[in-house]
């Protein structure tokens, strides 16, 4: 089992799904500050719009300001509840999880190795723990 889940932490550092997630983390890091603060700034610019804002009921994927961070009182507590609110992060995670559970097939990995192991589901709980991994990553 332990030889199991090094070789799937070794092909999920070695995959380029991996790289690509962390650089859409980034990317996605980098976008939502720089939305925030141009909601914020949009906020000290026009005063009334912060309850016109605070009245609408956006749908689909969103980040809100808080009317707080107006006056510069920013806690990074809340604008970590506000980025996971906002389940962009989830989603990202679900799909690239997606992704390097099905590689496998693309290169006949599970055919080779499933017929070695006599207890399948040990590759179902190296994958989880891997995977379990990455999201935490």
């Amino acid at each position: 089992m332990f030889n199991l889940i090094k070789m799937d932490i070794h092909r999920l550092l070695h995959s380029k799904s991996t790289w690509i997630m962390i650089c859409f983390v980034i990317g996605l890091a980098v976008f939502s500050v720089t939305m925030t603060n141009s909601d914020i700034e949009f906020m000290k610019d026009d005063p009334a719009a912060v309850t016109e804002t605070m009245e609408e009921r956006p749908v689909g994927i969103y980040v809100e300001a808080q009317p707080e961070w107006v006056n510069g009182t920013i806690e990074i507590g809340s604008v970590v509840s506000v980025e996971m609110r906002s389940q962009l992060l989830a989603i990202l995670c679900v799909i690239f999880a997606a992704i390097f559970t099905n590689a496998d097939y693309k290169n006949g990995y599970i055919k080779n190795i499933a017929g070695q192991f006599p207890r399948r589901e040990q590759l179902v709980a190296s994958k989880f723990i891997v995977i379990a991994f990455q999201v935490l990553v």
